[in-house]
Formats: structure tokens, C-alpha cells, sequence
């Protein structure tokens, strides 16, 4: 009986090998096509010119030089406008504490899609937005009438509303003014802290189309102390003119009297005291009237200033 033939060791099964082949062919040809054919990268599609100015821009950003850092942004948005150009300026802006601005260009940044934000960059505008807005005061104007086409002026620059009707200010005092054609000007002194949202309602008050009719002027009259003294000056003239005269009267009777004891003699004295009595009642009383006249100037003089001596509260 012959011995059993031993059975041949079974060949390995295809699929095996085939897989493996497969996946190093696979390998082969893309890195054959990627040595072939050039990088592509955001980079590529980039200009010499916008990719240095960007560079020497973050160069200078991250030296501190932020005026140098805003022209060149400037000078690569010009060649390329995009989301990141946008967020280099809104960042530079904050570091020059232009917070208005800054707000604006990090917003547009953030909404822009092109060469959008990557997610890293989107999440650092929306912390510096979140810290730009801690400084900004929005406030809402409410025109009456609303269809009033006003100019809004902010310490004497005009300033434009955005489609909310709300305008953007740096928080602290400010001098709002507002102008319409028909309508008389308005200002305000506005003070805020940051971070508020605020809302002002202005009313406008037409401009009269016509002069007014005039009051008539009323009738001069003189104040009782200018009738006074005008009285007074009046009568002391005339005292002293009589007075004055009778003084003559009794020096020329005087002379005329045969002796100093006589008759004629008692009324040149008469006279003359009588004469001395009108000079000094005439001089008092053009004195009195004199000093009531200045009093009564200098109160009309204070009656016209009155008026920029009050004080506004």
C-alpha cells in the first residue's frame, strides 16, 4: 500500500496582495502630481507688493508704531481689499484710542467674506470689538418732525447717522448741535460713561417766516429821581441867579447911605443877608439835584449790563 501523497501548501489568496499594490500605485502617482504641479496656497494669488506691505505693517504693529502700522494697512488695502485688511486697521485704530473708528472697521471686517477671517481671527475681533464697545456711548436721535432733514454737528464736525438713526461718540462731554433748513439750531451738552446706549428726543422749532410786528415804543418817560434833580438844579440856579442879584442891590444901597446906623443902611444889610441866604439854599440845592442825576445815570448804566451779568444755570 503505497504512503499518501502530502497535500501541497495552498497558494496565497490574490486579494491580499492586490490591496497593498493598489495603495502603494495611489501613493506613487499623487506624489508624482504633487511634485508636478505648483503649491496652491492663499499666499499664491497674493501681489509682491500687498504681501510686503502687510508684512512690514505687523512689523511695525508689533513695534508699537502705530501711525507707520496704519499707513502701510492702508497702503495694502488699497491693492487688496479684504476681511484681514480691514481687522489690521480696526486693530491699529484701538491701539491709537480712535474707538469710533476702530468699532466700524473691526464691524466691516467681521461681515466682509473677502479672504474672510479665519476662526482664530474672527474669535480675536469679537473679544476686541467686546472691549472697543466698553469706551463708545450710541445714542439714538428721535427727530421731531421726523421728516426734517437735519445736519448733526459733534464739537463742530459733522457727523452722518447710520441706518438706525443712532450716532457713535467716544464716551465724555460733547457739544451736539443740530441744524435744519426752516428750523431754528439746536444744542446740547452731552456727558456719558461708556458702553451706554442712549436715546435723545429733539424738537425742532420752526423759524419764523416774517419779522414780527414791533411793539410800539413806549413814551419816554424821566425816572423820579432824574425829575428831582433836574428840579433841583433848576431852582438852585435860580436862587443863586437871585441871590447873586440882591447882593448887588445892597452893595450899591450901602454906598448909597449917608451914614452906616441909618435906615437906608438897615436895608443894604437886610438885602445882603437875604442875597447870602438865596446863594447858599441856590448852592445846596444844585449840588443835591447834580448828585441825584449821577445816581440816576450809574443805575441806568447797571440796568443795561444787567443782562450779561446773569448767570445761566
Amino acid at each position: 500500500m503505497s504512503p499518501p501523497r502530502r497535500r501541497p501548501l495552498a497558494d496565497p489568496p490574490r486579494g491580499r496582495l492586490a490591496l497593498p499594490l493598489c495603495l502603494l500605485a495611489a501613493l506613487w502617482l499623487s506624489a508624482t502630481r504633487v511634485a508636478a504641479e505648483p503649491a496652491s496656497t492663499p499666499a499664491a494669488s497674493e501681489s509682491a507688493e500687498y504681501t510686503k506691505s502687510v508684512e512690514a505693517a505687523l512689523e511695525e504693529y508689533r513695534l508699537g508704531h502705530y501711525e507707520e502700522a496704519r499707513s502701510l494697512f492702508e497702503r495694502a488695502h488699497s491693492l487688496e481689499p479684504s476681511a484681514r485688511t480691514l481687522r489690521g486697521l480696526g486693530m491699529v485704530e484701538f491701539e491709537l484710542r480712535h474707538y469710533v473708528q476702530a468699532l466700524a472697521l473691526l464691524e466691516q471686517s467681521r461681515a466682509s467674506t473677502t479672504k474672510p477671517l479665519a476662526p482664530e481671527q474672527r474669535r480675536a475681533v469679537e473679544e476686541l470689538l467686546a472691549r472697543t464697545r466698553q469706551f463708545i456711548v450710541r445714542y439714538t436721535l428721535a427727530l421731531t418732525p421726523a421728516d426734517a432733514r437735519a445736519q448733526i454737528s459733534v464739537d463742530g464736525s459733522q457727523t452722518e447717522r447710520d441706518e438706525r438713526g443712532q450716532i457713535a461718540l467716544v464716551a465724555g462731554e460733547h457739544r451736539l448741535q443740530v441744524e435744519a433748513d426752516g428750523y431754528a439750531p439746536l444744542e446740547l451738552k452731552l456727558d456719558s460713561k461708556g458702553g451706554e446706549q442712549r436715546t435723545l428726543r429733539l424738537v425742532l422749532t420752526p423759524r419764523a417766516a416774517s419779522v414780527l410786528a414791533r411793539e410800539p415804543p413806549r413814551p419816554r418817560t424821566l425816572h423820579p429821581y432824574r425829575k428831582l434833580g433836574i428840579a433841583l438844579t433848576a431852582l438852585g440856579g435860580a436862587l443863586i441867579a437871585g441871590g447873586g442879584a440882591l447882593d448887588v442891590v445892597a452893595w450899591s444901597k450901602a454906598n448909597d447911605a449917608p451914614t452906616r446906623d441909618g435906615p437906608a443902611a438897615d436895608r443894604a444889610h437886610a438885602l445882603a443877608l437875604a442875597g447870602d441866604i438865596g446863594l447858599a439854599i441856590g448852592a445846596a440845592s444844585v449840588i443835591t439835584g447834580v448828585v441825584l442825576l449821577l445816581q440816576r445815570r450809574r443805575e441806568a448804566r447797571i440796568e443795561s449790563l444787567a443782562p450779561q451779568l446773569r448767570v445761566r444755570f
